[in-house]
């Protein structure tokens, strides 16, 4: 008998989260600039060994292999611009 009232609620809990998830992904929209274009400001890390600009040494070549990478991992970031 007590667990009738425990199911009760743990339905009603649920089918009300669920009521207003469906609310809020109608209701998101993204917000714009006043020119039309997506606001894109956020959080971004450089926690990674993929540069910002391609260097011209690589040419053509599309990927790394596991041992260039490997290495240029290992090897320190080199900062060409100047850091204020």
């Amino acid at each position: 008998m007590k667990y009738r009232h425990a199911f009760a609620l743990a339905a009603s809990v649920l089918l009300s989260c669920g009521l207003a998830r469906a609310h809020a992904a109608e209701a998101f929209r993204v917000p714009r600039t006043s020119w039309g274009d997506p606001v894109i400001q956020g959080v971004y890390t450089n926690n990674t060994n993929v540069p910002f600009e391609r260097q011209a040494e690589l040419g053509d070549k599309a990927f790394f292999t596991e041992a260039e990478y490997a290495a240029r991992s290992k090897r320190p970031v080199v900062w060409k611009s100047p850091r204020w």
